[in-house]
């Protein structure tokens, strides 16, 4: 989450530079570090523009794939995931569980519902930039490109801006309201690898965007936001984005994910697989 709150930060920067930078100023930055400031307008101007959710996550997550990923894992650790006496689902990050009896097989929109569950009842569904709440959800997680125990991965994240936005109420920050948008989505595609060994993977940068920008917008974007604000290239961000997904799907033994979580009852390995044509992430036993 701190390279989420990092990115709403640069992106703020890079607005009031834009802003304050003159002709002369434009030439200076073009000649010295190769970027258009006026591309970089409209970038934002693009990036403002209304996203329909549909398409940028069109496997979004419903209220029934929650229902089907507690099916799949009562199959093997009742109790991984149960329902508190208000109806509401919750992941068991402790207490006492019984041993693995199956593999654990969760599709992809699966992952995704246990992600989001986790994401808003143990991390309070939100992150602090400065002394605002962002809001943050998970709307999708899919899998394609499924070979070898790896597999390619999407996954789409909304940030909710609008109370940063509320708070820009003095100057200059009133004149940066409407280059920032009211929703960011984020949809970082990266690889995933097994290596030779047991829970272990590497993580490589396939695509990244920003709301409607495409995937060369959004990479030029981010070279004028690390010339300001040292924010790193778009390939760093995203694969520290994949790996940041992979440690909490899977884990280590300093960061302890699910497929990790469940060693100790009998998780021998992780794996992508493909099965009657829909893509899973196994736990293996």
């Amino acid at each position: 989450m701190k390279l989420i709150k990092k990115l709403i930060w640069t992106i703020l920067i890079i607005v009031l530079v834009v802003l304050l930078v003159t002709v002369g100023g434009y030439i200076f930055v073009r000649a010295k570090y190769n970027i258009d400031l006026y591309n970089s307008v409209k970038a934002l101007k693009t990036i403002n523009e209304k996203v329909d959710e549909s398409t940028i996550a069109p496997n979004a997550i419903t209220s029934l794939d929650i229902e089907n990923a507690k099916e799949q894992t009562d199959m093997s650790v009742p109790g991984l995931i149960f329902v508190d006496g208000e109806g509401n689902y919750h992941i068991s990050m402790g207490g006492t569980l019984s041993p693995m009896t199956a593999s654990i097989k969760l599709a992809d929109n699966q992952v995704a519902a246990i992600a989001e569950n986790i994401l808003q009842n143990q991390m309070n569904g939100a992150i602090k930039v400065g002394s605002n709440d962002v809001k943050v959800n998970i709307l999708q997680i899919s899998f394609s490109n499924i070979a070898d125990g790896g597999a390619t991965v999407n996954m789409v994240i909304k940030l909710d801006l609008k109370n940063i936005k509320q708070s820009m109420n003095k100057f200059p920050f009133t004149l940066l309201k409407k280059f920032i948008p009211d929703t960011l989505y984020i949809s970082s595609t990266f690889n995933v690898s097994k290596t030779g060994n047991a829970f272990e993977y590497t993580v490589s940068h396939n695509k990244l965007t920003l709301n409607k920008l495409t995937a060369e917008e959004t990479a030029d974007t981010f070279k004028t936001l690390d010339v300001i604000a040292k924010v790193g290239s778009v390939e760093n961000f995203n694969k520290n984005l994949g790996t940041m997904f992979m440690d909490a799907l899977v884990g280590t033994e300093s960061s302890n994910g699910l497929a990790y979580s469940l060693k100790a009852l009998g998780a021998t390995d992780y794996t992508f697989e493909t099965i009657s044509n829909i893509n899973y992430f196994v736990v293996q036993i």
